[in-house]
């Protein structure tokens, strides 16, 4: 069963792993570029790739990796093992099942990131619903740009961003990353941000300019 709450930073001080070691962190992405940034920006950590649902599930399905982190993007293919066979290959909004089943298997740190927008999407869109409660209350955890709030599902602590959350990073002509004031067009998923953000909820950041 699976049980949802509001993470309380007044009642809740604990972090729930250590962020002093390397952490062993499941990334499910299709996007190259995106899968690149996450090779460069958590290159100290312990990081695992997965481009499908499908391989997603497995990974998390192997005793011999407990994952502390799950990052995954929004919209991606099922892959393999998928009933509708025309469709497997075809990138879907699957990131919330896929944080359900993390959290079913008490992965400690499970964020949302897409590099969509509530513009673009009725799904991205659903991001906004949930911030609409506790945006500006005492109850908000700062996020490095927008206050996203953190829920916390059984053991799992659980939030959504999209791409404009973080800082703003890109790959420049040498494949480096280079940011900050290079703005969002052309930019790369911030995965670092995202982790420090669910390392460290409690972290007071500037409000994104608008």
């Amino acid at each position: 069963m699976l049980l949802l709450s509001n993470y309380n930073k007044m009642t809740n001080k604990t972090q729930p792993i250590q962020s002093n070691r390397a952490l062993e962190i499941l990334v499910v992405e299709d996007k190259e570029e995106h899968i690149l940034s996450a090779k460069k920006l958590l290159a100290m950590h312990n990081t695992y790739i997965a481009k499908t649902y499908s391989e997603a599930i497995k990974k998390l399905r192997k005793h011999d990796v407990h994952f502390d982190a799950v990052l995954s993007d929004l919209f991606f293919p099922y892959g393999e093992d998928c009933a509708c066979y025309d469709d497997r290959n075809k990138p879907e909004a699957l990131g919330y099942a896929l944080s359900l089943y993390a959290a079913r298997r008490d992965v400690p740190i499970i964020a949302l990131i897409t590099d969509g927008n509530h513009h673009a999407s009725p799904i991205c869109a659903t991001f906004d619903s949930f911030d609409e409660d506790t945006a500006g209350s005492s109850e908000s955890i700062a996020r490095p740009y927008l206050s996203r709030p953190i829920i916390k599902i059984n053991n799992s602590l659980f939030a959504m961003f999209d791409i404009r959350d973080c800082k703003p990073i890109r790959f420049n002509e040498n494949a480096e990353i280079v940011g900050e004031n290079y703005g969002y067009e052309n930019g790369v998923k911030n995965w670092v941000d995202v982790l420090d953000s669910m390392l460290n909820p409690e972290k007071q950041i500037k409000p994104r300019p608008m």
